[in-house]
């Protein structure tokens, strides 16, 4: 099963492909960063990430897609990383993913254990658990993705548990 963490944001947008194997094991297939220029209007840039998006999740077809969410200082910083998630929420549901939002904390927690992690953290967890060099925005999307999977194989197991009691 593929799971995908995003860390959208109106510039760059990290992303991480997890595949769970045997149920509950997650292994780290690949991550990257999708970019629009800064330069660009708002709307410009999030339809060149949606779209990039949704090319992504065409060819990587993944079941679940976490996504950061976050608090802001700042009306127009929520309002514009609002709208970049609701479009990679509809990029995901294009390819019939389910959608899950998840604070920062529960992407810094899962690949940490630290849910107050720093970004120098993230990035030295990563190399530390997949020997990867990795850019913050690919740091955060491992930590959301791993996060995302982790729900999902705690869920699948409950599942399983309480099949098992009936």
């Amino acid at each position: 099963m593929i799971v995908m963490g995003l860390d959208p944001g109106t510039v760059k947008c990290g992303w991480a492909i997890f595949r769970i194997v045997r149920g509950t094991l997650t292994e780290l297939v690949k991550y990257g960063v999708e970019r629009a220029t800064e330069s660009w209007k708002l709307d410009k840039r999030i339809r060149h990430i949606h779209d990039l998006l949704r090319t992504r999740f065409e060819e990587e077809k993944p079941r679940y897609v976490g996504i950061e969410g976050g608090v802001f200082r700042y009306a127009s910083a929520a309002l514009a990383l609002g709208e970049m998630r609701g479009a990679a929420k509809a990029a995901a549901w294009a390819v019939n993913a389910e959608t899950m939002e998840l604070a920062p904390q529960n992407g810094k927690q899962a690949l940490t254990g630290d849910g107050s992690a720093k970004k120098p953290d993230m990035i030295r967890f990563v190399k530390l658990l997949y020997n990867k060099t990795v850019l913050e925005d690919e740091a955060d999307a491992i930590g959301i993705g791993l996060a995302a999977a982790n729900r999902i194989i705690a869920r699948d197991i409950l599942t399983v548990a309480e099949a098992r009691r009936k």
